[in-house]
């Protein structure tokens, strides 16, 4: 249960002013009658109740729902006066706009986390609140946002939308397809103060950094495990609820993890794809991978770039 339905349980949702005005307990904000306000208080208590019919959007407000239905038209009414970006919803716009501003007003009281976008400040306190308010209809897969769902469904239907245009690599995100690609290109414009490694990207580069800091900001509730990344926390918890969700379409062996899972299809089809800059070992796991380029570091006192450039690409998620 979020802290807003708990405070709007334990005290009144709104007051009455004198002159007539309605006050918003939880965020002060003034009503000139009551309907409005009972709409407001819905972005509270998280309800939407308004459903698109094209997709899972919903809405607390019919005018929301409607200015969504205009995303499946097309229409973008609502243009960014500094670039070229449009939008459908006027709140994207704003959103956007905070892009240009540097502006970050939703700050989370647990952690130092700010944000631009009060979906994404939505999102993050449920880290810390635990909730997991999407589940997958085929398995007891949860997770805290939408679109992790989405992607997450994809591993029961193989569905792989995202295609480089240089070689058959397929993937089921566009940030995964955008990594990717960078690979062809060497490409690795982030790098470490601390040390000499670079990558792809600047989430890449902070969960590097985590290595110099030690920083560990994902607990579990069960034990003492703390990750540096949330994704491992999520694979830590399963160890507690025996949950495995990933499973193989050709035997129905079921794995906790996704890397396992996509090795254990490897084998069935005899790929391997992780192969050593020096010698023509080839592997169908990273961490095997890794552990024989070590060997050439063994062998030789000299370690070459490419060998240092590799490990790095490999050990990196």
């Amino acid at each position: 249960m979020s802290r807003s339905r708990n405070l709007v349980e334990m005290e009144p949702a709104f007051l009455k002013t004198k002159e007539g005005q309605f006050v918003c307990n939880l965020c002060k904000k003034l009503f000139s009658a009551r309907s409005p306000l009972d709409v407001h208080l819905r972005v509270h208590l998280g309800e939407k109740p308004f459903a698109c019919e094209e997709c899972d959007h919903r809405s607390s407000t019919r005018a929301g729902l409607v200015l969504h239905l205009k995303s499946h038209e097309g229409a973008k009414p609502y243009d960014c006066p500094k670039c070229d970006a449009r939008f459908s919803q006027k709140c994207d716009r704003t959103a956007h706009l905070r892009v240009h501003s540097k502006e970050k007003p939703f700050m989370c009281p647990e952690c130092n986390f700010r944000c631009s976008h009060p979906t994404s400040y939505a999102v993050h306190l449920r880290i810390h609140t635990g909730e997991l308010p999407y589940q997958c209809p085929e398995c007891n897969f949860r997770c805290n946002r939408q679109t992790g769902l989405k992607m997450h469904r994809r591993t029961h239907t193989g569905e792989k939308p995202f295609v480089c245009s240089e070689c058959d690599y397929r993937c089921r995100t566009a940030s995964g397809l955008t990594h990717h690609s960078q690979t062809h290109s060497g490409v690795k414009p982030f790098q470490c103060e601390q040390c000499d490694y670079r990558g792809v990207s600047r989430r890449r580069l902070k969960l590097h950094g985590r290595i110099h800091s030690g920083e560990k900001p994902y607990a579990c509730k069960e034990c003492d495990y703390r990750s540096a990344r949330s994704s491992d926390l999520s694979v830590h918890v399963r160890k507690h609820s025996g949950e495995k969700p990933y499973v193989c379409f050709e035997c129905n062996a079921r794995f906790s993890r996704r890397n396992g899972y996509k090795q254990h299809l490897m084998a069935h089809a005899g790929e391997k794809p992780h192969a050593c800059p020096e010698c023509d070992y080839r592997s169908n796991d990273k961490s095997t991978l890794i552990k024989h380029i070590r060997t050439h570091r063994k062998k030789s006192p000299v370690i070459s770039s490419n060998l240092t450039s590799a490990v790095q690409a490999e050990e990196v998620p």
